[in-house]
């Protein structure tokens, strides 16, 4: 499963998405700008106590490594992590 979090009008946010459309990759999106539910505070939450602040913040769990957090989008570290993805 691969999450994408989000602000609107975030380049590289659209970077992102871009990216993995082109692969054809399922992604599911979440918008951080919109605040009040559970996931979006609790990740919100995690991702301060992280140290990150930047968008995107891309989560890709795998059977391989399991749960990898990229705190920005970076191409070249997706495409080798992506290349043993499996759904």
């Amino acid at each position: 499963m691969i999450k994408v979090y989000i602000v609107p009008k975030c380049d590289k946010c659209k970077e992102a998405k871009e990216y993995f459309n082109s692969k054809q990759m399922k992604y599911t999106e979440i918008d951080m700008s919109v605040g009040g539910n559970k996931e979006t505070m609790n990740k919100k939450k995690q991702f301060k106590a992280l140290g990150i602040k930047t968008y995107p913040i891309i989560i890709i769990n795998t059977s391989k490594y399991g749960e990898l957090i990229y705190p920005e989008f970076d191409k070249n570290s997706l495409d080798r992590v992506l290349r043993d993805y499996n759904e």
